[in-house]
């Protein structure tokens, strides 16, 4: 719920997004207290955050006050990158949007799951191997360490849409939610190797090859139905399991085909988005507003050009 709610404040003005804290503080003043703690940091400079404060603590409970405050401090006090994108101190270490300096390799406290070892790391979070205690189960813990409101927003937008799909070929979204003032969400773990690596490895007749890329159009076809296009499918974003099936990952740049800006995962005019080899002319374009379905589909061509003939 706290994907949504964060996506529904960003889209409101700074009195809106208070009143929308008091309504969920009557309710849940734990969620309360992490979406306000969220939104002080999930604006656009820290100004905004210092002058998003006062509204925010006035309506919330003391304990979402609290957060809050410590929240906004931090992101007034702390330095941003060149890139708005992440938040480092005076010796350019990582700060957590609290203000609390982590290395990326250490992960944030979060009950209920060990982690394991790093999976992947890029400029905005760092993807783990986990384990959950209870259900016993292999995960893997997405960590958000960036901190403007466009990696914010997209990274509750990508755990919302992966939410929505339910389908062999997908990671399935377990839990969201804040550890230690960093957004995280849980996904089921897919072991195996990348689509292309695993062709790589071994012949593979046409027949095992078309079967694969069928099962990946599958996967397309459910998202699609769901109102999601992936907008930068490509054979590393694609796992072979061990057993022969194909998990489609990776949606942070999806977005919905229908709904508000703000939590579907929209872009601007001019901005680039996906892989230039496998994105859509109107990708190419740079005009997200005329991408839809059949961008993914044009993709999926692509992929079935380097997979049938091993280049592209």
């Amino acid at each position: 719920r706290l994907p949504a709610l964060f996506a529904e404040a960003m889209a409101r003005t700074p009195a809106e997004r208070a009143a929308l804290v008091a309504e969920v503080d009557r309710d849940d003043p734990r969620l309360a207290a992490e979406l306000a703690a969220l939104l002080a940091v999930g604006v656009r400079s820290a100004s905004e955050s210092t002058a998003l404060a006062p509204l925010v603590t006035a309506a919330a409970s003391p304990a979402a006050q609290r957060a809050a405050v410590e929240a906004a401090a931090a992101a007034a006090a702390a330095p941003i990158d060149t890139d708005g994108e992440t938040v480092t101190g005076g010796d350019a270490t990582p700060v957590s949007v609290i203000g609390r300096p982590r290395p990326e390799d250490v992960p944030p406290p979060l009950d209920g799951f060990r982690f394991l070892q790093v999976l992947g790391r890029g400029g905005m979070g760092t993807v783990w191997a986990g384990e959950q205690q209870a259900p016993r189960r292999p995960v893997a813990i997405k960590v958000l360490h960036a901190t403007s409101a466009s990696a914010t927003a997209r990274f509750w937008a990508e755990a919302e849409i992966m939410a929505r799909l339910d389908h062999p070929g997908l990671a399935k979204v377990l839990e969201a939610g804040v550890a230690d003032g960093h957004p995280y969400f849980v996904m089921e773990r897919v072991d195996g190797v990348t689509l292309d690596t695993y062709l790589r490895q071994a012949p593979r007749t046409i027949a095992a090859r078309v079967a694969l890329f069928g099962q990946i159009c599958d996967a397309v076809h459910h998202a699609h139905l769901k109102g999601v296009i992936h907008r930068d499918l490509k054979p590393s974003n694609v796992m072979v399991r061990p057993d022969g099936r194909v998990a489609v990952l990776d949606f942070g740049i999806a977005r919905v085909a229908v709904g508000d800006a703000a939590s579907s995962g929209a872009t601007q005019a001019g901005e680039l988005i996906g892989t230039p080899l496998y994105m859509s002319p109107e990708q190419a374009r740079l005009r997200p507003d005329e991408v839809d379905a059949r961008s993914d589909v044009y993709t999926l061509g692509v992929i079935l050009y380097e997979v049938l003939v091993d280049e592209l």
